[in-house]
Order: structure tokens, then C-alpha cells, then sequence
């Protein structure tokens, strides 16, 4: 992938490699993202689960990540300076296929990033949290 940040003048390429293997009822994928960005390396690495409850048509999903450069679903909107600190994320979610065309779910995210644009006065250092909540509708055609 390339993307053109243009706030921060530079840009980034970003290679993503990943496994997923599948063991009824649990599925499980690990996915490494390496990220150049101003000739600089980091990384993020994901890890997901999914285990099916009730029926095989509804799962909880359960997934987690850490590195030294953001996410990359969330460079977009957030964390340009969020580089080469410690990101971490965590994320749990349940999901419903309603019949073979349609699927319904909800996801929620928590990540933990650097925050160096922000001014602190309560010393709760540079840390925030960011939350994303995801209502997933899937339409295949």
C-alpha cells in the first residue's frame, strides 16, 4: 500500500502479511503490518479470534495488537503521531448471519496511542484512548 500524508509532508508504504487457519469452532489469523515512513521501519502486529456460539451462524469475535506504528485501519482519522511509540488495541465483537445474503454485527475497538499534541495538567502522562464501535451490515450479491 501507499499513502501520501499530506500533514506531515512525507510518505508511507505499508506491506501487510498475514495466516488464518481454521479449527471448528475457532478461527484464528495473525496479520503483521510493516510500515516505511520517512525511510523509518515499524511494524503492527494483529492476532484475532473467532469463536462460534449458538450456532455456526453467529460468532464472537475477540482480537488484540501492538506495535510500534498505529493500526492501519485508523491512520486516516487519527495517530500520525502515533509512530515509533507503543500502540496497543483490544477489541471484542459478536456477529449474526441472518441468511446466505446478509449478516449483521457489532464490533468495538480500544486503542491506546501517544498523544504528543496534547497538553496534559492532570500527569496522566501521554497516553489516550481512542474507541471505535462498528455496526457491520454485509450484503452479498
Amino acid at each position: 500500500g501507499y499513502r501520501d500524508l499530506y500533514d506531515m509532508d512525507v510518505n508511507m508504504i505499508n506491506v501487510v502479511a498475514g495466516v488464518a487457519k481454521e479449527f471448528e469452532p475457532w478461527w484464528l489469523n495473525l496479520k503483521f503490518n510493516a510500515m516505511f515512513l520517512d525511510s523509518k521501519f515499524y511494524y503492527n502486529l494483529l492476532g484475532q479470534a473467532r469463536f462460534s456460539i449458538l450456532t455456526p451462524r453467529s460468532y464472537l469475535t475477540l482480537m488484540g495488537s501492538v506495535g510500534s506504528a498505529p493500526d492501519i485501519e485508523i491512520i486516516d482519522t487519527q495517530m500520525y503521531d502515533g509512530f515509533s511509540v507503543t500502540n496497543t488495541m483490544v477489541g471484542a465483537g459478536l456477529h449474526h448471519m441472518i441468511n446466505e445474503q446478509l449478516s449483521i454485527g457489532l464490533l468495538g475497538n480500544i486503542y491506546n496511542y501517544e498523544n504528543k499534541s496534547y497538553n496534559f495538567t492532570e500527569g496522566d502522562g501521554k497516553y489516550r484512548n481512542f474507541q471505535h464501535v462498528y455496526i457491520q451490515v454485509h450484503a452479498r450479491f
